[in-house]
């Protein structure tokens, strides 16, 4: 399955008075990473709501566990990957780390999600062949720009 790491610095508008990161934050960085997981499949964003004409990929489900903090100026690595594939949801695992320690896991999923043509409503839809082969990183990735 296809994976990425990012590395970023911890700043201060991401921590708590003490310094240490708010819980909230990994989240935010999680769903970020997820864009560019999807970038790193070879489907930036707007190259798949463009080309399958999605409304996105909504997080419907989240398991976090805090096991270490991390702190202003550290640098936090997060490494993410497609952890399973279904009809019309995926999960996205994170985990974010500081050198060799712990600091936050999660296992996301997200639901392929187009409008309903008849009804106007939000509804699940298959996922393309193109992205499920290259979230299994199975052959060229496609998107019509990387940008």
């Amino acid at each position: 399955m296809i994976a990425n790491s990012v590395t970023r610095e911890v700043e201060w508008g991401e921590c708590d008075p003490a310094g240490i990161v708010f819980n909230p934050n990994f989240s935010r960085w999680f769903d970020h990473c997820t864009s560019l997981l999807y970038a790193a499949a070879g489907w930036p964003k707007p190259a798949i709501l463009r080309e399958f004409g999605i409304l996105g990929c909504p997080l419907v489900e989240s398991h976090l566990s805090f096991r270490a903090p991390a702190r202003y100026g550290e640098i936090v690595t997060i490494d993410s990957s497609i952890a399973e594939i279904g009809r019309s949801s995926f999960k996205v695992r994170h985990h974010a780390r500081v050198g060799e320690r712990s600091c936050c896991t999660a296992l996301d999923t997200r639901v392929w999600t187009i409008r309903d043509p008849e009804s106007g409503r939000l509804r699940a839809a298959e996922l393309p062949a193109a992205i499920v082969a290259a979230f299994r990183a199975e052959g060229a990735a496609g998107g019509a720009d990387a940008g």
